[in-house]
């Protein structure tokens, strides 16, 4: 699924495809960090947001 939203036909979705980590469960080194609940406010007036987006509200530094 996550596939279908990445631009799996370039080179930057390719390596973004292969850098993409699925857990089935919680992974260890992250069990002891504490959760945190996404804010929704922005959807209200947002009518889509990139992936890129939401990593970037939930506090992953941008590198691109």
């Amino acid at each position: 699924m996550v596939r279908g939203m990445l631009p799996f036909h370039t080179n930057r979705g390719r390596e973004a495809f292969r850098r993409l980590r699925v857990y089935k469960s919680v992974p260890a080194e992250l069990k002891s960090a504490k959760a945190e609940k996404p804010s929704y406010k922005s959807r209200l007036t947002a009518k889509k947001m990139e992936i890129g987006e939401i990593s970037v509200r939930l506090g992953v530094k941008k590198t691109w």
